[in-house]
């Protein structure tokens, strides 16, 4: 994928955050690739909420990002990029110690 589509796709994940009324208080900027579609996105996440739940609102808005082209599965998983380990589904994401700029894998 080009720079060009990557930052085109970035503007628009915040735009659609935003007119969601996603406000940026309590919220870490994280990098989620999607290998399956050839897509990364720049989103923002909320600390407070499990990473099980975040992950669903990713897979949600990647799904409303595409027009119901991405189908995702029952089995789907964030990893971080770098170090291939799975994040922790059960952990609250300030828990499970992701920081601003994290890379993470939906796969």
């Amino acid at each position: 994928m080009g720079i060009s589509n990557w930052n085109r796709n970035s503007r628009i994940t915040r735009l659609y955050l935003w007119l969601k009324g996603v406000t940026m208080n309590n919220k870490l900027l994280v990098t989620v690739s999607v290998p399956t579609m050839e897509l990364e996105y720049d989103i923002y996440i909320p600390i407070n909420k499990k990473v099980k739940v975040v992950k669903q609102l990713i897979i949600n808005s990647i799904v409303d990002l595409t027009f119901n082209l991405y189908k995702p599965n029952n089995e789907l998983a964030l990893y971080w990029k770098e170090s291939g380990k799975r994040v922790e589904e059960q952990l609250y994401v300030k828990e499970a110690n992701i920081m601003n700029g994290d890379k993470l894998v939906l796969i």
